[in-house]
């Protein structure tokens, strides 16, 4: 989920996080945000749409400047060494990356919250999304992004016809996980790139993480069912 969710900071050029205060307080704001949409996403949906819409519209206005603006040589290298992946990324002059990020960004969060079924559908692909990050990170590009693909294509269809059911797990899920990965890179003190760089070696820490990602959603979305699932429906009968 994550990985594609801190898009923005991983193509940024290195002067944006070179300040180790920068870096601190970018994770920390990601703390507190994830911490607000794993046990509150559901009451604040107007603002989980606008996350939800950011990450998915940055993610993949990202991946079509990589495309547009890459050598065939360097699509070729990424697409079919994964292990090579990241030095070749690295490489990069990323600044058309950010450029388009940002902009696909902005657009996504304002379409998803003027028009509520598209913010719907894309938490659910974000609960898709963070389910292909956790177990197809470590496979080839293509299958990668087939899987991602599918699994949004699925996460959003059910949030349309399950909305309550799959926006409170989105939330919970997706908030759980982007409050774990600030905690784990400020207690490594890594910035958002080099934390994602050890956590795709599937080593110690990342099952660790998942672990603990796992239990707070879970309890988010507990406390989110438990208070807050009948709140919406309540205000559209009385209304």
């Amino acid at each position: 989920m994550f990985e594609q969710g801190l898009i923005l900071l991983d193509a940024a050029p290195s002067f944006v996080l070179a300040s180790n205060i920068a870096t601190t307080i970018i994770l920390g704001v990601l703390v507190v945000i994830g911490a607000g949409m794993c046990f509150f996403g559901y009451p604040l949906l107007r603002l989980a749409l606008g996350l939800g819409g950011f990450v998915l519209g940055g993610s993949i206005a990202a991946y079509l400047a990589w495309r547009f603006t890459s050598s065939p040589e360097v699509i070729e290298a990424v697409t079919s060494y994964p292990e090579v992946a990241e030095e070749v990324l690295a490489s990069l002059d990323r600044t058309a990356v950010v450029v388009w990020a940002v902009c696909g960004g902005i657009a996504g969060a304002v379409l998803c919250v003027l028009l509520e079924r598209v913010g719907v559908f894309a938490l659910g692909g974000m609960l898709g999304l963070l389910l292909a990050n956790t177990t197809m990170s470590s496979f080839s590009l293509e299958a990668y992004l087939v899987a991602v693909a599918l699994l949004v294509l699925i996460g959003g269809l059910l949030a349309l016809l399950l909305r309550r059911t799959v926006l409170i797990l989105s939330t919970a899920f997706n908030g759980a996980a982007a409050l774990m990965f600030g905690v784990y890179a400020l207690i490594k003190e890594l910035g958002p790139s080099q934390a994602i760089g050890e956590l795709r070696a599937f080593g110690q820490d990342t099952y660790v993480l998942i672990a603990c990602t796992i239990i707070l959603g879970t309890i988010g979305s507990f406390i989110q069912f438990l208070l807050f699932s009948d709140r919406r429906a309540d205000g559209k009968k009385k209304g």
